[in-house]
């Protein structure tokens, strides 16, 4: 048995949706249960507050998006600049990330908006690239704020190779096949692993205001994914490193984190075979990837969610249920950290007035030891006279 939590559009219209069954473990947490995680991770998305009312909380944040020369980074990058964001492009392709640059500053100055975008070269799979893009991200940084409100590990590819080996008649059968080709994997995961590791470490730099992280998924996260072993692995994982992020990040480094994982959309990397696959069946419309993007970029009370995208809803979606209904490890874990993080942030509010009448007390005391031992002195002194 499987059930589904379905949501209006992205807009914040209300309409009726159409259910989409998803396995046990992917649906909504069962209403009524306490979160006890409730500080690490938000309630359900409210798909009802207007997506214009939140774009305009995105104008003036430093966005850095990998993948943004094309398909659903790309098309981030031009709404996102549009509303006033200051856009890094990060991509492979060079040509194509000058050539999105500069559409969209042409589309700004069109609008006269106030956003802006630049293009950064990098290969996402290569620490060293990734590193030097995010320097040259702050160098850059407009206003000279030298910060970063917010990243979108969107870059990605399709099925590159096979992992199953198949036969060849002309090598020895006493021989192993070659090693597989792990592209799909090192650009799809570790390439996200390294997104995530140096976002972490250079949103927190940021003294005030924002610091978020959006992590690209799939719908091949969560559901059977057939010829796409290594792409269909890689968004496991990254939902698996999601769900333990989220629990996480928050106390550690104060970074909200959330996830979009849209179905089929038309973009570059989706195979010819598999576009023919769902001829007849309709396909995500690029604008409600958009939208979810920045209903999370536009509201900093969404932390730890995931937002499944189909062609007809918005779905707000709960790995493995609600913390009630797992492991008693996992649930003790979050309940610490719970702790921990309500105990920092109280001695981060309070902690300097704590210390303070703390000081006052001490003073008061070592006053009255003075001059207690001041009119002690001065009476013995009296005595023997």
């Amino acid at each position: 048995m499987s059930r589904s939590r379905s949501a209006g559009g992205g807009g914040g219209g209300g309409r009726s949706t159409r259910s989409t069954d998803f396995p046990d473990h992917s649906y909504g947490r069962p209403q009524g249960l306490r979160y006890p995680h409730d500080v690490l991770v938000s309630p359900p998305v409210d798909f009802n507050t207007p997506v214009d009312t939140l774009g305009r909380n995105v104008a003036g944040q430093l966005i850095a998006v990998t993948g943004g020369a094309s398909g659903i980074g790309e098309a981030c990058c031009r709404k996102l600049a549009l509303l006033g964001a200051h856009v890094a492009v990060c991509d492979f392709n060079r040509e194509k990330g000058e050539e999105v640059t500069t559409a969209i500053q042409r589309s700004v100055r069109d609008t006269q908006g106030l956003g802006s975008a630049r293009f950064f070269y990098c290969d996402v799979s290569s620490w060293e690239s990734q590193s030097q893009m995010f320097v040259n991200i702050l160098e850059w940084s407009p206003a000279g704020r030298h910060v970063i409100n917010c990243v979108i590990a969107s870059a990605g590819v399709t099925e590159v190779g096979r992992i199953l080996a198949e036969d060849d008649p002309a090598r020895d059968p006493r021989q192993p096949p070659p090693p597989p080709n792990l592209r799909t994997f090192e650009i799809n995961y570790v390439g996200a692993l390294y997104t995530i590791r140096l976002a972490q470490y250079f949103l927190r730099k940021n003294p005030s205001g924002d610091r978020h992280l959006i992590i690209m998924g799939s719908f091949a996260g969560f559901l059977h994914s057939p010829l796409a072993c290594l792409y269909s692995s890689s968004k496991h994982g990254l939902i698996g490193l999601f769900t333990s992020l989220r629990l996480t990040s928050q106390p550690h480094h104060n970074v909200r984190i959330n996830m979009l994982s849209p179905y089929f959309v038309k973009t570059p990397i989706m195979p010819a075979a598999v576009g023919l696959m769902v001829v007849g069946h309709q396909l995500v419309d690029m604008d409600k990837c958009t939208n979810i993007v920045v209903r999370f970029c536009g509201d900093d009370r969404i932390k730890g969610r995931m937002v499944a995208v189909g062609p007809d809803m918005e779905m707000d979606v709960e790995i493995g249920g609600g913390l009630e209904e797992i492991e008693v490890f996992s649930r003790r874990a979050v309940k610490a950290l719970n702790v921990a993080y309500r105990t920092t942030w109280w001695f981060n509010r309070y902690g300097r007035i704590l210390r303070d009448l703390i000081i006052l007390f001490v003073g008061l005391i070592w006053v009255n030891w003075v001059l207690g031992f001041r009119d002690w002195l001065f009476g013995h002194s009296r005595d023997r006279r």
